[in-house]
């Protein structure tokens, strides 16, 4: 296996530069930070894998002080600014969360 070590990597001409070719794969191991600054633009013009939907987690409580929380169900719900402010709190965060109540009152996520 060869190892390229340079500090930036820029076109020869134009604006893009190609990584590879396909079938080619680009691996980002374990501990490696990936910074996209700020003003840049990340464009995915196929298809991304691994990535959970955004999803917004609205937190209210019924009429019984019971916690209910509302989903976007994956983006594949809507949730009406009507509803949306009824929410005592919302998180915006991927898919996947479970929540929970333990014994001493907290809410739990998990994921």
């Amino acid at each position: 296996m060869s190892e390229v070590k340079v500090n930036k990597i820029s076109p020869r001409s134009g604006t893009s530069v190609t990584l590879g070719e396909s079938p080619d794969v680009f691996n980002v191991p374990t501990g490696v930070t990936l910074n996209i600054n700020a003003g840049a633009t990340l464009v995915n013009n196929g298809t991304a894998t691994g990535l959970s939907s955004p999803e917004v987690y609205g937190f209210s409580k019924n009429a019984s002080g019971q916690l209910l929380i509302t989903t976007t169900n994956a983006g594949a719900d809507n949730i009406s600014k009507s509803t949306y402010a009824s929410f005592d709190d919302a998180l915006f965060a991927g898919t996947g969360f479970v929540w929970s109540i333990n014994n001493d009152g907290d809410l739990i996520a998990t994921i």
